[in-house]
């Protein structure tokens, strides 16, 4: 597949007020000790604006975030613009960079990514990405959520490039079994939130929205609890279950 063609086509880079906004719901899930010499790696940031969002909220230094792209035209464009040109803007594959790389990164971000990798590169991948994390570090992972029978199955099938499905199950397991470390895999239904200090037209879109997540959230909820096998939902839990069709999923290292 021709990445390049894929980034024109459906990447749309905006950093507004609405998308500032809708990114203030993630800071719970960022580590608490953020700093401005936080080191940030964020794997395709093919809409760059959640680091630019994420660096001005805690005026992370330009030289602490690291953006990895396949893509020759995000790099172009990250190399020239304004909020991002700063930045260190490394066109490469993930593994191949980050693979020599130990005790480096704070914060790994990947939204929108993992349904885009196949199995196997997952399998590799996951452990370069805790090898190369600091003491004490979060990966922030955002992906369709399959358990979402409306919404998420839709937002799976729309497009070609994604290859894998997840759950708040699948997602555990995929860290869990790719990992000798002693790690904290949590997962989160994500809603949409409503901000009254914007437009008219814009609160009316956002409870809009919010309506139909909470009702394609209920569906799910119903249709897994009479059709999925019982046992599923009786067995220890290892995650939190999840129904929004967004799955957000930090993963942390355990205190020893």
């Amino acid at each position: 597949m021709n990445i390049n063609k894929y980034w024109l086509t459906n990447i749309q880079p905006i950093l507004n007020d609405n998308q500032i906004s809708n990114f203030e719901q993630y800071i719970k899930y960022l580590p608490k000790n953020m700093t401005s010499n936080s080191e940030i790696l964020e794997i395709w940031p093919w809409n760059w604006t959640f680091c630019v969002f994420i660096k001005n909220k805690f005026w992370i230094k330009n030289q602490n975030l690291t953006l990895l792209d396949l893509s020759s035209s995000v790099i172009n464009l990250l190399n020239n613009q304004e909020e991002t040109k700063l930045f260190n803007n490394i066109l490469s594959d993930s593994i191949e960079y980050i693979e020599n790389i130990e005790n480096k990164f704070d914060v790994i971000i990947m939204k929108h990514v993992f349904e885009h990798l196949e199995k196997k590169y997952i399998n590799k991948l996951i452990p370069v990405l805790i090898k190369s994390l600091k003491k004490w570090w979060t990966i922030l992972i955002e992906v369709p959520n399959l358990w979402n029978i409306p919404n998420g199955v839709y937002m799976y099938n729309c497009d070609y490039s994604h290859y894998t499905w997840f759950t708040d199950k699948s997602i555990w397991e995929a860290f869990y079994w790719n990992s000798d470390w002693n790690i904290s895999v949590e997962t989160f239904n994500l809603f949409k939130k409503i901000y009254f200090n914007k437009n008219l037209f814009s609160i009316i879109k956002d409870i809009i929205a919010l309506l139909v997540e909470s009702i394609s959230f209920i569906l799910s909820y119903f249709f897994l609890r009479i059709f999925w096998n019982w046992s599923y939902w009786v067995q220890e839990r290892s995650t939190n279950r999840v129904f929004t069709p967004l799955l957000l999923c930090t993963i942390t290292k355990n205190k020893e």
